[in-house]
């Protein structure tokens, strides 16, 4: 077995960092655009361990990074691998990862402040969006979320700089409500990994351990919600199986948000005028940094704003129709499932909406005539 070696080089003002491949030509880049601060320091390779992980997976290459890595982090990517090979054999293969250091961080001091800061991905979609209200304004947190991240170059490819840009005046604006930073990073990780839809947690947590000197924990929002059958096996990095086998000793990657229903999220957004003036779902329209209106995922959510009585004006800018909800293009058993939620909401409302109803169940029923489910293996943003 062929075997990766990884080198991280930072430039002198920290705003560039990248993963080399020694005798490759590919290389990782990660930018920080205009930070709110000084950007944080790399203490270690882990960053590169996560973000090289899907890769050495995929092609069944060893994997070595030529810096210090965490053991805890090493011991739990062996089991995030054997979970996946398990799941997808014909996609996934256990492979072995060293380090010149093998350190556990552990038993290095750890200032005081460092325990309470938290930082969390932000797409401006429903699950972190309910997910940032969520910290914000409960009371059992034993960390404080301090800071929010965007990453240009996922679901916003690094050509669609206007579109991002948009939205990137709504995150700035969410996060500005709760007097949180809002942190961008610019990366090619979507075009260096062979599935970046797939693998996408596994990117966006590599990028949020490069925050492990001054933060302790990285919170991913879920997007499955506990309740749906086997919310587990079906198909991308957001498991909450497999999540939390992505943090260190020191810095944890937790998810939130799980336990919610969409439809739930969707309301507690609702209350909030202001936060769903900046809800933004949309990812198979064109990118400008608004919802289209007419995808699956904009459809869907504005039946759940629907179901969830939320009054309008809401953030899409044509209306809800019959026939648009009619032809919907549902794609798995998961996204079924959700729309299958939304239904039972829309028909106990005490002034249903019939014709909406009635094209709900054909939405359902069409799907249920098409061939065998396709797996879910898309979008971070699925639910």
């Amino acid at each position: 077995m062929a075997q990766l070696r990884a080198r991280i080089e930072v430039s002198e003002d920290g705003l560039f960092r990248q993963v080399r491949l020694r005798g490759l030509p590919q290389k990782l880049v990660y930018q920080f655009v205009a930070p709110p601060k000084d950007p944080p320091q790399i203490l270690n390779g882990n960053m590169a361990a996560i973000a090289l992980n899907p890769w050495a997976t995929m092609g069944n290459h060893d994997l070595h990074i030529e810096e210090a890595v965490d053991a805890t982090l090493l011991d739990n990517l062996r089991d995030f691998q054997a979970i996946w090979a398990l799941w997808f054999p014909d996609k996934f293969r256990k492979i072995k990862i060293t380090a010149d250091e093998i350190i556990d961080e552990y038993r290095a001091p750890v200032q005081q402040e460092l325990e309470s800061r938290a930082i969390l991905s932000l797409s401006c979609g429903v699950d972190s969006m309910f997910s940032l209200l969520e910290l914000m304004t409960s009371d059992h947190r034993s960390v404080k979320l301090t800071d929010t991240l965007l990453v240009h170059g996922f679901d916003y490819p690094l050509s669609a700089r206007q579109g991002f840009g948009n939205l990137q005046t709504q995150a700035a604006g969410a996060s500005d409500m709760f007097g949180l930073d809002l942190w961008v990073v610019k990366t090619n990780w979507r075009a260096f990994c062979p599935d970046w839809e797939f693998t996408h947690i596994q990117g966006n947590s590599a990028i949020q351990h490069q925050f492990n000197a001054t933060h302790r924990v990285g919170f991913l929002a879920d997007d499955r919600w506990l309740g749906l059958p086997k919310p587990e096996n079906n198909g991308d990095s957001n498991s909450l199986v497999t999540k939390t086998l992505l943090s260190s000793s020191v810095f944890q990657t937790r998810g939130t948000g799980g336990t919610t229903e969409r439809t739930d999220k969707i309301s507690a957004i609702g209350r909030r005028p202001e936060l769903l003036r900046k809800l933004r779902v949309c990812w198979e329209g064109p990118r400008n940094g608004a919802n289209c209106g007419d995808c699956e995922k904009c459809v869907r959510t504005q039946l759940g704003l629907l179901a969830a009585n939320v009054p309008k004006p809401w953030p899409f800018p044509i209306e809800l129709t019959p026939r648009r909800v009619r032809e919907m293009q549902l794609k798995s058993d998961i996204l079924v499932g959700d729309i299958k939620l939304i239904l039972a909401r829309l028909q106990s409302m005490t002034q249903p909406n019939r014709e909406i109803i009635e094209a709900v169940e054909q939405a359902v029923e069409r799907y249920g005539h098409h061939a065998e489910a396709t797996p879910l293996t898309g979008n971070g943003n699925s639910l």
